[in-house]
């Protein structure tokens, strides 16, 4: 993105006649200064205003700083012409990161040829990220400037440019350079700690490397550490720049998880950093100071725990609740329930059409064709087998099998010798219609009705009738639900006895062991809230703001109405708890519940209102009113889901584009609240609070999308 709005404050700066400023970085006798522009520029003293720059120095190596300055020169006259502020437009930085820097307290005039200027300055750091010739476009001034004295005056708009720079960038010599040299330019330090030096066979230590010194340390690869007697994993970064001075300087921490493989008084070696100090020219070696760590023994108390014993832990949650209840949208029936809503208003509404005459029963269609004495066979089988079906539940679909047929009449109730002559009666229907039997005989009809007389008089209420089939799936489907309620049980189980397990360990302030059965019952159960927030909770007891952010948060969407929760994030940098903040506290299952009302309410008052008018109208109101709470429910559980939304693990400024060469925007800190609005390779775009946006590298990003 183009950095456009810095404007300068011509009439507030009172101009001090000063001596040239000049920031110099010293380094076994030898400095090297950076020249201010306000001595540098060429100026005839004929300009009434001029706009000039450089880069300093001209030539140096990659990931060194160069100090881009420009200055904008103001002839009094000039000044006290102009009735509003300058635009002044930066020049775009490629293959290149930029930091602005702070602008000089002070600003001294300069006289040329008689002729006085007032100056202000802006300045810029850059650190080339390949070598060659890089080249600097020119930055712009717009401006303007009455015609005449009179206040009514119009305007005449000018612009000036300054000139191109061009930049030549070198690599670290490869004479003499080491073999583990990772690419760390500056002028550097390496420090280490461990907050706690006592722990047991198997449960990590926390090991914390801390680069520091000028240069840019967001580059700084990581340390090497490397242990003969146990494992280390690299775990979370932070990054701290700091611009205020005429150079860059900041510190980068490392963390590693230490795993002993044996016990005994051990010894973190002392850790090499190599570096290349562009300032003298010369690789060096940056060294922290070895720790000694004492372990026992897996299973043996220890001593000293992994905290002070005088440091105040944060409450936890103390007992496992479980998986916390899905809302109630997420459920099938409630959408199920929904879609069916209009029904009873739709069959209401065609009770109150005029009907027809009302269709005749199979019987009494049967009873019409005997006093005819007309009898067609098509109608007199389709008839009999309607009223059959009709009659006896479950029979339908047996009607092509007589044997089943009558065993059916008879497991309803219906006498053996009914059953067999109305099955009987069937298949004699069935060869005279399907078949090539004869005509059939003019009694066929009579027999039929007489039949379903009997069989009616004869047979069970129809809800006394066995149904075998559906009580012999039901079982089956509870046998399937009591096994999976089973497993559930037992899964539930084992979690809450690890979550037991590390309520323990957190009491006993052993913080890595209690941290690792937290996450570890949350990854297997993501819906459990309570084990979100302990690993919350000992994230930052441990000083990891950006994982304490990130479970407080999933705990948070999970339970909206915790209190505990949403007061530890407070504590957590720009988190907005307000009721349309981040995390609003309303359960979705209430929303859900209110549309469903007035979803039901309209149809309702559709079907029942006495006047046509009045159904229509409430009606209408109604579902405008479901309409939109099912719009802030689709919203809210966009926020409760975690979709779009990620922590920030490691500070670093957002880009005007997905590379490391664009420029610079907003300063991002661990543990800020981020939502991502689009993805380019290893680059996401996210907007912040505050009106920030820009590109920031996924790997700096903890998604809070629950994965299942």
């Amino acid at each position: 993105m183009r950095w456009l709005g810095v404007l300068f404050i011509w009439f507030l700066v009172t101009p001090v006649r000063l001596s040239a400023q000049r920031a110099a970085v010293s380094d076994s006798g030898r400095t090297h200064s950076y020249v201010s522009i306000v001595e540098a520029a060429s100026l005839t003293g004929r300009e009434d205003i001029a706009v000039r720059s450089h880069v300093v120095p001209g030539r140096v190596y990659v990931g060194q700083q160069a100090t881009y300055e420009v200055g904008v020169f103001l002839s009094d006259e000039t000044r006290s012409r102009m009735r509003r502020n300058p635009e002044f437009i930066p020049p775009e930085m490629r293959t290149m990161l930029a930091y602005d820097l702070g602008a000089p307290a002070t600003v001294p005039a300069r006289i040329v040829d008689g002729q006085r200027y007032e100056v202000h300055v802006f300045r810029r750091a850059l650190f080339p990220l390949a070598a060659g010739a890089l080249e600097i476009p020119p930055a712009k001034l717009n401006y303007a400037l009455p015609l005449s004295t009179s206040f009514f005056s119009r305007e005449e708009t000018h612009t000036e440019r300054t000139q191109a720079s061009t930049l030549d960038v070198l690599e670290p010599p490869t004479a003499g350079r080491p073999r583990d040299y990772s690419g760390a330019v500056g002028q550097l330090a390496l420090d280490a700690r461990i907050e706690n030096r006592s722990g047991r066979v198997g449960d990590p230590l926390l090991l914390t490397l801390t680069v520091s010194g000028i240069g840019n340390v967001s580059l700084a690869p990581p340390p090497l550490v490397s242990l003969n007697w146990g494992d280390a994993v690299a775990g979370a970064e932070r990054t701290r720049v700091d611009t205020s001075g005429a150079l860059v300087r900041g510190r980068k921490e490392f963390d590693y998880l230490l795993t002993p493989r044996r016990d005994g008084i051990l010894t973190v070696p002392a850790i090499a950093y190599v570096y290349f100090d562009p300032y003298i020219e010369e690789y060096r070696t940056a060294s922290s100071a070895s720790i000694a760590v004492t372990i026992a023994p897996s299973g043996v108390p220890v001593t000293a725990g992994t905290v002070a014993d005088s440091l105040v832990l944060l409450p936890i949650r103390r007992a496992y609740s479980g998986d916390a209840s899905r809302p109630l949208s997420a459920s099938m029936w409630y959408w199920m329930s929904i879609a069916l809503a209009p029904l009873p208003a739709l069959l209401l509404a065609m009770r109150r059409r005029p009907s027809s005459n009302p269709a005749e029963s199979p019987v009494a269609r049967i009873a019409a064709m005997v006093a005819s004495g007309s009898v067609d066979p098509s109608a007199l089988r389709r008839d009999y087998a309607r009223a059959l079906a009709d009659r006896i539940p479950g029979s339908g679909s047996f009607l092509s099998n007589h044997v089943r047929l009558a065993r059916i009449l008879r497991r309803a109730g219906v006498s053996p010798e009914t059953a067999a002559d109305a099955s009987r009666l069937l298949a004699e229907m069935d060869a005279s219609v399907f078949g090539r039997s004869p005509a059939p005989p003019t009694d066929r009809g009579i027999r039929a009705h007489r039949l379903l007389q009997a069989i009616d008089d004869e047979a069970l209420p129809r809800e006394e009738i066995p149904r075998i089939p559906l009580r012999l799936h039901s079982s089956v489907f509870v046998g399937m639900a009591l096994v999976a309620t089973g497993a559930g049980v037992s899964i539930a189980a084992d979690s809450a006895t690890e979550f037991q397990t590390a309520v323990a360990a957190y009491d006993a302030r052993d913080l890595g062991r209690a941290r690792a059965l937290f996450e570890n019952v949350a990854r297997q159960h993501p819906r459990a809230a309570d084990a979100w927030a302990n690993a919350g909770s000992v994230a930052w007891q441990m000083g990891d703001t950006a994982s304490a952010a990130a479970n407080w948060q999933r705990a948070l969407r999970l339970d909206p109405l915790a209190e505990d929760v949403r007061g530890y994030l407070e504590s957590t940098p720009g988190f907005d708890s307000s009721v349309f903040g981040d995390v609003p506290a309303i359960p979705l299952s209430f929303l859900a519940g209110i549309g469903a009302l007035l979803w039901f309410g309209a149809w309702g008052t559709l079907a029942t209102a006495p006047s046509r008018p009045v159904r229509r109208q409430a009606a209408a109101g109604l579902a405008a009113c479901a309409l939109v709470v099912g719009m802030a429910g689709l919203h809210l559980n966009d926020v409760f889901s975690g979709r779009h939304a990620a922590i920030v693990l490691h500070g670093d400024r957002l880009r005007s584009a997905p590379t490391l060469a664009a420029e610079s925007g907003a300063e991002v800190i661990p543990g800020e609240l981020a939502h991502a609005v689009g993805t380019q390779t290893a680059w996401t775009r996210v907007r912040l609070r505050g009106d920030r946006n820009g590109w920031i590298e996924s790997r700096k990003l903890e998604s809070l999308e629950l994965r299942r």
